[in-house]
């Protein structure tokens, strides 16, 4: 998604992050959504969770030299990341055939999960909000 700035901020704007939000990016990859979401919600509320350790690390030092204030960590996205749940906004990078429950159980009242729902047809995808 971040590959496509755009598309990124449409996604972003569609969630209606706010100050104070605790977000939670799953399949962090480059670390661009990420970076503009810490951006709307503050320091220390942006958590992301990308599954290559050496990704993890150059995204990491990349949002620290832009003092976001947003924390990466090396991990399964389809486990989300416990640690801090709950969050207010879920945007998953990565598509899925179905919600994995550990998402649905890391998001707060309220809050909002968005993501790409893979199907059988790759040209077909869906999109869950």
């Amino acid at each position: 998604m971040s590959t496509f700035t755009p598309y990124t901020v449409e996604v972003l704007q569609r969630m209606r992050i706010a100050a104070g939000h605790k977000y939670l990016d799953l399949g962090t990859g480059p670390g661009v959504s990420l970076a503009l979401a810490a951006g709307l919600t503050g320091p220390g509320r942006a958590v992301g969770v990308e599954r290559d350790e050496h990704m993890a690390a150059f995204v990491q030092k990349n949002l620290d030299l832009v003092g976001v204030g947003a924390k990466v960590v090396a991990g399964d996205a389809l486990d989300g990341h416990a640690p801090r749940a709950p969050y207010d906004r879920i945007h998953s990078g990565i598509g899925v055939p179905c919600l994995p429950s550990a998402w649905v159980d890391r998001l707060a009242p309220g809050g909002r999960l968005v993501t790409t729902l893979a199907t059988r047809t790759p040209s077909w995808p869906g999109s869950a909000r």
